[in-house]
């Protein structure tokens, strides 16, 4: 067994960016995954708080996202073509589309994004909350 599948997801998100060690780990991690340094510690932090929602029951409907995502701006206006709007910075929907970006340049899953776009065709009430949340 390795030491990642012994860590929390938050443990291992805290230590991939930690920075005590002239970020050696961190740059390494980054260019690994092919994800730029500036997007990485917010991403993981952001994909943190949606695992621990989820994992704990809890609602993500209208969830406000303290600690947002940062993607490129090319990532967030492609993403707001695909979608036809804008989204709030601190909803689900961007760490949604983070994590459909980190997904794509890690060759994990291609089309994140487009598969939650048919998930929410029908329920534009649910992909409002997702899209602007209003309360926490």
């Amino acid at each position: 067994m390795t030491a990642v599948e012994a860590l929390s997801f938050g443990t291992l998100s805290k230590a991939i960016s930690f920075r005590k060690d002239n970020n050696q780990v961190y740059a390494k991690t980054c260019s690994i995954l092919g994800v730029k340094k500036q997007y990485l510690a917010r991403q993981l932090r952001s994909f943190t708080f949606v695992r621990n929602k989820c994992a704990h029951s809890a609602r993500l409907w209208n969830s406000f996202v303290l600690d947002q995502p940062s993607v490129s701006s090319a990532t967030k206006r492609r993403a707001e073509k695909v979608l036809g709007q804008n989204y709030g910075e601190n909803s689900l929907l961007a760490v949604i589309v983070a994590l459909d970006n980190f997904l794509f340049l890690t060759n994990s899953w291609d089309g994140f994004l487009d598969e939650y776009i048919e998930l929410v065709k029908r329920t534009p009430a649910f992909h409002q909350g997702i899209a602007n949340p209003h309360h926490s």
